[in-house]
């Protein structure tokens, strides 16, 4: 289908990526139940009237969300997930499956995240500064991004990730401490 046909009422699935990020407002949005490519919505501040498709079998992205409130998301995304506008994780209810990366840069709090049991890229939580509260997937297929924490005071690495965790601002003596107790990982 066409970008107009796929945005046409009763369309069931489309294959190809829908580039969506001029909208501001979802009225009178109606997406297909499947999309097979990436949707992107950069352009919404509000998930208010949003209803996304079932299924996406490529990759999500809502970069201008600032809240979650009102967004649901569909239980899986074969491809990537980008919300980075959001700065806290209070109503969001992410999939149970992300296939791709998780790209939750915005974020500042960990407090009420519920991450899935496994992602099957990368996770970047870059902007978190406290680990505190932050439980990470039993699964990381990719690096995980942690720049910003200024203490590793309650992070917890006994998952399995896949590439490495990037610890920038901690200072040597705590990044040391991490290499010593996981030493399966690739601390930078």
């Amino acid at each position: 289908t066409t970008k107009t046909e796929a945005l046409s009422e009763n369309i069931r699935y489309h294959y190809g990526n829908l580039d969506l990020n001029s909208l501001t407002s979802a009225e009178g949005l109606n997406l297909p139940e499947t999309i097979r490519g990436y949707l992107s919505l950069n352009g919404l501040t509000s998930a208010e009237g949003l209803n996304l498709p079932e299924t996406i079998r490529g990759g999500l992205a809502l970069n201008g969300l600032t809240s979650a409130e009102g967004l649901n998301l569909p239980e899986t995304i074969r491809g990537s997930l980008a919300l980075n506008g959001l700065t806290s994780a209070e109503g969001l209810n992410l999939p149970k499956t992300i296939e791709g990366y998780l790209n939750l840069r915005g974020l500042i709090s960990a407090e009420g995240l519920n991450l899935p049991e496994t992602i099957g890229g990368d996770l970047i939580l870059r902007s978190l500064t406290s680990a505190e509260g932050l439980n990470l997937p039993e699964a990381i297929g990719g690096y995980l991004n942690l720049r910003s924490l200024t203490s590793a005071e309650g992070l917890n690495l006994t998952g399995i990730i896949k590439k490495e965790v990037d610890l920038g601002h901690l200072n040597s003596d705590e990044k040391q401490e991490i290499r010593v107790n996981y030493p399966h990982f690739k601390i930078e």
